[in-house]
């Protein structure tokens, strides 16, 4: 038990290590200012997003929309979001958005690291555990 306990865990460390090393490299540490091509970005971003997504929608006056999405065209979108006890449609200018964000339901990169640690650590303490029982 303690052996394969022991390989468990190194094994762990194994996957993890490159993980967190290719989350990390990905950030970087300063956000750059809004600027027209993140307006651009945003513009093609919503044009390419399928019906029924969920999305956050930041406006440029920093008003944020939840909804889904309910169809797209050349200058506009309109998404499906509740307004208090009602449901309604809201057409959005392209001009208007300063971004987009996606809401798929997916784990963040940060919690699935995070659990991937917590299982890394259980094993090495039950690794411990085992260590600790078989010397007297």
């Amino acid at each position: 038990m303690l052996r394969w306990t022991l390989i468990l865990g190194l094994e762990l460390c194994l996957v993890l290590c490159p993980v967190m090393r290719a989350a990390g490299a990905g950030r970087s540490s300063s956000a750059a200012p809004p600027n027209a091509s993140q307006a651009h970005d945003a513009e093609s971003q919503a044009r390419r997003i399928p019906r029924g997504t969920v999305v956050e929608i930041r406006l440029q006056n920093d008003e944020k929309i939840r909804g889904r999405m309910v169809e797209s065209a050349e200058d506009h979108f309109v998404v499906r979001w509740v307004n208090g006890k009602e449901i309604e449609d809201r057409t959005i200018a392209l001009g208007d958005v300063k971004s987009i964000k996606v809401l798929d339901g997916k784990p963040s990169r940060a919690k699935t690291i995070g659990r991937y640690l917590l299982v890394g650590a259980l094993g090495g303490a039950a690794g411990v555990v085992e260590l600790a029982k078989g010397k007297p």
